[in-house]
């Protein structure tokens, strides 16, 4: 978990080669969930960054081993899970690798009240924009592609500190200054008790009717964000994709 959400390749690397042979199937359910989450989020991040040093054999390993996991995920959101859905949507947005698909990973987190997965699809997303090649493009500027950069990057670190991620505060001040370190206060909202109402079986089993498997998500539930939310800006402009040059 913390290679992951410190983005530290070299011991997402030494954790997967320790790991992957391990079962990912166990009576602790809870424990295969957190376990299954992070090694697809690890694989993803390794199979497509081009600028990390992994032979074609591993690249290729870790893809489908992400890929199998996202699999899982699917299966278990079509019979009717909550808590696997907006893992699903964020592994969906690293292996697709579009700025849309990060944003609906960011809103599925944050409406279920899942700070630690809306602060790393924040932070990956800012780390897209930067390092793709083509993600000036999608912007009439470049004053406005930096704005989105550090928009998503405000994001992920206010997001942390209020999980209670302060070596990861840290770690994100030590690499851009100009950050702030003002708080959401989601935790004096209830927001993680909001999300628990709103994500019933009921509720989230229409959701899935809006939002196919390949996670193409309507208007309507775009529409839908909570408009209120003062810690955040709503997502108003139209979703641009970002390609990143990924496996050949």
């Amino acid at each position: 978990m913390l290679a992951s959400v410190f983005n530290d390749r070299k011991a997402m690397e030494f954790n997967l080669d320790e790991s992957l042979d391990i079962q990912l199937h166990e009576p602790m359910i809870s424990r295969v969930h957190f376990r299954s989450t992070f090694t697809a989020i690890a694989c993803l991040l390794l199979a497509h960054d081009s600028s990390y040093n992994l032979s074609l054999i591993k690249r290729r390993r870790y893809l489908q081993t992400g890929r199998k996991i996202v699999q899982t995920f699917q299966d278990s959101v079509k019979d009717g899970s909550v808590n696997g859905f907006s893992v699903l949507i964020l592994l969906k947005a690293i292996d697709g690798r579009t700025e849309s698909l990060y944003q609906k990973a960011i809103i599925a987190a944050g409406r279920s009240g899942l700070l630690h997965l809306e602060a790393i699809a924040n932070e990956q997303l800012a780390i897209l924009l930067m390092t793709s090649s083509s993600a000036s493009t999608a912007y009439e500027t470049d004053a406005e592609h930096e704005a989105a950069i550090e928009r998503y990057k405000q994001r992920a670190l206010r997001l942390y500190a209020d999980w209670g991620a302060h070596g990861k505060v840290a770690q994100l001040r030590s690499s851009d200054r100009t950050l702030g370190m003002e708080s959401t206060h989601r935790a004096q909202k209830a927001r993680a008790l909001k999300a628990r109402t709103r994500f019933d079986e009921g509720s989230s089993t229409a959701m899935m009717r809006k939002i196919n498997l390949g996670v193409e998500m309507s208007t309507s539930v775009l529409e839908d964000v909570d408009a209120t939310d003062d810690d955040e800006e709503t997502v108003s402009r139209e979703s641009r994709s970002v390609p990143v040059r990924g496996l050949a």
